[in-house]
């Protein structure tokens, strides 16, 4: 007797070939005995309802804005060289975020970048900041500082204020720059 998949053919009793499934059977048979996976499932003949769990991730979300430019150009002329000191309003960063947050402060470089006569080798330091108006400066340093920290926020607004200190020995009128870094991570 030739076999077909699934199939048998049996001429024996018709001469016609007739269609035997006994895999069909076998398995109808063997899902009668497969216990039921849907338990969570509730259904009645007006409704049918499911419960379902979803799970998201979300990740750390930040932002960080600036008011102006990071660079601080300060324009130093003899008598801001002989009072030793001269004060700028920096940027006001805007910080959002949906984590816990720190706000960091450094500087770009050791040195100022000199123009239009200004003395050469100025150290970063000599730049001192604050956020706020109360309080000392803080020298910068190339080394990241903690200026500001928070929480998830939709917008918190950090002011800083610059304090550029001269040496009336060494320091010469001119035009002192220096690049700012402003940096947003998490905690």
């Amino acid at each position: 007797m030739p076999y077909l998949v699934g199939e048998q053919v049996n001429r024996a009793q018709t001469g016609r070939p007739t269609m035997k499934r006994p895999i069909l059977v076998l398995a109808l048979a063997a899902s009668a005995l497969v216990p039921q996976t849907s338990v969570a499932q509730e259904c009645s003949a007006n409704y049918c309802r499911t419960t379902n769990q979803v799970v998201a991730n979300v990740g750390a979300l930040m932002g960080l804005s600036l008011d102006r430019p990071a660079d601080v150009t300060m324009n130093a002329s003899a008598r801001d060289i002989t009072a030793g000191l001269q004060v700028q309003s920096g940027p006001t960063a805007r910080v959002k975020s949906n984590t816990d947050w720190r706000l960091e402060v450094s500087a770009a470089s050791t040195e100022w970048t000199a123009g239009q006569g200004a003395r050469e080798g100025k150290r970063a330091s000599d730049l001192g900041w604050r956020v706020g108006t109360n309080g000392g400066y803080t020298p910068l340093s190339t080394d990241p500082a903690q200026a500001a920290a928070g929480s998830h926020t939709s917008d918190t607004k950090v002011a800083f204020q610059y304090q550029t200190s001269y040496d009336s020995q060494s320091d010469r009128p001119g035009t002192y720059s220096l690049v700012v870094r402003y940096t947003l991570t998490t905690r």
